[in-house]
């Protein structure tokens, strides 16, 4: 009877366990208050985190951003110096959409990667590797002889080692919801700052030394902030408690149907995928398609080279700048109203940008000037939006893949726009890549409407 009465309550019990090791919905647990809120720099943020993990959080997307922006501004100049490749802005058209067409399908699978690894193994050692690969290859690159397979090896090193920090969910590891989108303000007015330093600073101080110089001093620079990255940023606990203990296998499987339930649930993930496509492409316009525009207006000597990334630092200078504002108020602004309605705003004004480039002719008028600052704070406002929005929606454990997602999905854009947008610039219209982004954006918005309007996206 005894034996009985005890061997059910242990079948009981095993069936406890049993379900609440395949449960995904882990139910929130009261914690008991322990004195008031802990806020670093009016950031609400979770027990145990200190001042230096927020620095670093918010320094990797400056490092991120300030070496990528280098790269990809100098990379137009780079294949049509004659230090180099010497080729003409037809041929370095055709060489950067290819460019960015392989690159990108080589890096689709190693941002999701790379967002599993920070799910399974932890944030600190994937962002520092990730840099290390990236800072390695791009010093590299200048000292490479051939454009196939050589610039694209380095190319896609690059990407794939920064694909380690761009999947990042520190934000969601350390500050609390209610703070996420000011964090996110802070890190895209962060990322803002390393733009500029990449235009101002790396860009336009080493504009004209020779690549192999330039190249190896933004490396150096990018390595030095990876190692203090490496000290300061602290592993959090980032996965459910009733998957820490499961074999590889399982916890795997757990986590992919966890992830599938949420973007099935939840049409705000979508939502930001999709954006995520877009916001990239826009990215790519005023990043790579503006240069070459520009480049049209002058030669390939050294004189019209000097001249033509003074004008682009210009440009992209001021237009950052004003970027930055956007940015800290779009992230303080997702805390207070609908992500939507942000949406709205952030995905018009790069529309409306597009728009205003149809009638531009001159590269150093107020309308390129206008249009640029519209591309910039379009694409600087997105990101935040877009990640904050993320930040708030990801659940504990797949944190870092989601964003790992978005990266890809990110990477898919640029994919899309490397072929078409080569395409419409060589046979339609070197403005035709700039109006159909604008016309994507224009779409995005009627999508955000009819969802709103049926009740189907209700923040």
């Amino acid at each position: 009877m005894n034996t009985k009465y005890h061997f059910q309550i242990d079948q009981s019990e095993k069936a406890q366990q049993q379900q609440q090791k395949y449960d995904l919905e882990e139910k929130f647990l009261s914690r008991p208050k322990n004195g008031p809120e802990k806020t670093i720099f009016k950031l609400s943020v979770k027990q145990g985190v200190t001042t230096i993990n927020i620095i670093s959080m918010i320094m990797v997307l400056f490092t991120m951003l300030q070496m990528l922006l280098f790269y990809e501004v100098s990379f137009v100049y780079f294949l049509q110096s004659e230090e180099t490749f010497n080729l003409s802005t037809r041929e370095a058209s055709n060489t950067v959409g290819d460019l960015l067409f392989w690159t990108q399908v080589i890096s689709i699978a190693f941002d999701i990667l790379a967002g599993s690894t920070h799910d399974l193994n932890g944030r600190r050692l994937t962002i520092f590797f990730g840099f290390l690969i990236a800072c390695s290859a791009m010093a590299v690159q200048p000292w490479i002889p051939s454009i196939y397979p050589g610039i694209l090896i380095t190319r896609s090193l690059i990407f794939i080692g920064l694909s380690g920090p761009g999947s990042s969910p520190l934000v969601a590891d350390y500050v609390k919801n209610k703070s996420r989108g000011t964090a996110s303000a802070y890190i895209g007015l962060a990322a803002g700052i390393g733009v500029i330093f990449g235009m101002f600073v790396l860009f336009g101080m080493t504009k004209e030394l020779s690549y192999k110089n330039s190249y190896s001093i933004a490396a150096a620079f990018a390595l030095s902030l990876a190692v203090f990255m490496l000290f300061g940023i602290k592993d959090v606990k980032f996965e459910k408690k009733h998957v820490v203990h499961l074999p590889l296998k399982e916890k795997i499987r757990v986590k992919f149907n966890q992830i599938k339930s949420e973007l099935s649930t939840k049409i705000e993930l979508p939502l930001c995928l999709l954006g995520a496509l877009i916001c990239r492409m826009l990215n790519v316009i005023s990043t790579v398609y503006i240069n070459l525009w520009l480049s049209t207006f002058f030669g390939r000597d050294q004189e019209s080279q000097v001249q033509a990334k003074t004008l682009s630092a210009s440009l992209n200078g001021t237009s950052m700048t004003l970027a930055l504002i956007c940015t800290c108020i779009i992230g303080i602004l997702s805390d207070k109203f609908k992500p939507s309605n942000i949406f709205i705003i952030v995905f018009g004004i790069s529309a409306f940008g597009a728009l205003l480039f149809t009638f531009n002719d001159k590269p150093d008028g107020i309308i390129t000037y206008i249009s640029v600052i519209c591309f910039n704070i379009g694409n600087q406002t997105q990101n935040i939006a877009i990640i904050s929005l993320l930040y708030k929606t990801v659940e504990k454990g797949t944190r870092g893949t989601i964003i790992g997602l978005s990266n890809s999905m990110s990477a898919i854009g640029i994919l899309i726009l490397s072929k078409l947008g080569g395409f419409l610039f060589e046979e339609i219209s070197i403005k035709a890549p700039f109006i159909f982004v604008g016309i994507c954006d224009a779409l995005f918005i009627i999508l955000i409407l009819i969802l709103k309007k049926t009740g189907k996206l209700k923040k």
